[in-house]
């Protein structure tokens, strides 16, 4: 039982010492009062979502052709056997 509490206790011990040399290493800084601002209206504000239906159109387009010169060319094998 006392085994394990010095190894809890040197774990520990470790932990703080990271911990402060993590603290003297870093150093706080103070961010833009400007971007902050913006940045909590950005994060506050609801966001407007909207759909790019061209892309959707232009995909479908695609697909379609693609389907279309398949079967006519799967068609004009046939025939020509």
């Amino acid at each position: 039982m006392v085994q394990g509490f010095d190894k809890n206790q040197q774990v520990l011990d470790r932990l703080v010492g990271f911990e402060f040399r993590l603290q003297k290493s870093l150093h706080p800084i103070q961010p833009d009062p400007e971007f902050v601002s913006h940045l909590r209206g950005r994060l506050s504000a609801s966001p407007t979502i909207t759909l790019d239906t061209k892309s959707s159109r232009k995909l479908f387009v695609i697909v379609a052709s693609g389907l279309f010169w398949g079967v006519l060319l799967i068609w004009l094998i046939k025939q020509l056997r």
